[in-house]
């Protein structure tokens, strides 16, 4: 009796089917070996002329990678600018690139040193700027005190000025007597009548200004000046026409307009009211008249080589003295009527 149960079972015999994959770009299918082919003439000519490229297998990450920088190539624009030149067009177009990036090299050059220039420019006019203003500031802060020390002198000189003060203020100033006239019209006139008798154009022309200021603050300041150092006679003829014209009252006061009405009157009547009109004012203004109209007509008696007629003289004092013309004219050459009646 056969044991049936030890005979191994038969084995099926048609291979299993192949197990499915799912094959994709990246991984394809294998391929089939290439049929034997005789290498003769036309098949070796055709082997000659296949690239190295037609014997190596597909590459897709390869192929990804050109593609990738192609794409990066084109969008950087870095493709061959030269493709289809002949080699003298390369040569002349590459002359040309250098010749723009050395052109625009020089402008980058230049906007850098104009950007360093103008910070420059910049940096010393901020400089100058700073430097104006302070010296703005020192010449302000120098007028403030000159101002302050201009009023502070002022304030001193209110005891000693003569020029703008009434007569009776400045020879109070300088402590003399009310029958004398300030001491710029005794000194001037004195100055004069030895110099300046007989300079032509006395009175009339004038002197140095500057000279004459400086004059002027003296006495102001109460200094004992003396005249006899100056050399232009008309700086002190120009120094008594400005004490007159600074005068804040006009020598005959009160009486100015009543000298309008005089001056429409006959000639003796005119000395006759002239007479009553010097008797009335104060004592200190008829000795400055005492002064100064005498001393007119000496100068009036050498018309013949200073060329200043009573007329002249007249022209000049009016405006000063506010007397009109004609009579000034007249009171210069009879003062003697007018101021010493007891002559007479």
């Amino acid at each position: 009796m056969t044991n049936k149960s030890r005979i191994p079972p038969k084995l099926p015999t048609t291979p299993p089917p192949p197990l499915k994959k799912d094959y994709t770009h990246n991984n394809p299918p294998p391929q089939p070996p290439r049929p034997y082919q005789d290498f003769n003439d036309s098949n070796q000519s055709n082997l000659q002329n296949q690239t190295q490229d037609d014997f190596i297998e597909f590459d897709p990450l390869a192929e990804n990678l050109k593609q990738e920088e192609k794409s990066n190539n084109q969008r950087r624009g870095s493709t061959d600018k030269y493709s289809g030149l002949t080699k003298e067009e390369r040569k002349i177009a590459d002359k040309q690139r250098k010749e723009q990036e050395r052109r625009e090299k020089q402008e980058r050059k230049d906007m850098k040193e104009k950007l360093k220039r103008e910070q420059k420019e910049k940096k010393l006019a901020d400089k100058k700027e700073r430097k104006e203003k302070k010296e703005q500031e020192k010449r302000e802060k120098k007028k403030k005190k000159e101002q302050k020390d201009k009023g502070k002198e002022a304030q001193d000189n209110e005891d000693t000025k003569v020029f703008g003060v009434p007569l009776m203020a400045a020879i109070g100033h300088e402590n003399r007597s009310e029958f004398s006239p300030p001491s710029i019209i005794e000194k001037s006139i004195m100055y004069l009548e030895e110099k300046a008798k007989f300079e032509e154009g006395i009175y009339r022309l004038t002197g140095n200004v500057r000279e004459m200021n400086e004059l002027k603050e003296a006495f102001d300041r109460g200094e004992d000046v003396d005249l006899a150092g100056i050399r232009d006679e008309n700086t002190v003829a120009s120094l008594i026409k400005l004490y007159f014209r600074e005068l804040p009252e006009p020598i005959f006061g009160d009486f100015t307009d009543s000298l309008y009405d005089v001056s429409s009157l006959e000639n003796e009547d005119r000395i006759l009211a002239l007479r009553h009109i010097y008797n009335s004012i104060p004592e200190v203004n008829k000795a400055v008249l005492r002064w100064l109209l005498p001393h007119l007509d000496r100068v009036q008696k050498q018309s013949y080589k200073n060329k200043m007629t009573p007329e002249n003289l007249a022209i000049v004092f009016a405006p000063t003295l506010h007397i009109p013309t004609g009579l000034l004219a007249l009171m210069i050459t009879n003062w003697a009527d007018i101021l010493c009646p007891e002559n007479n």
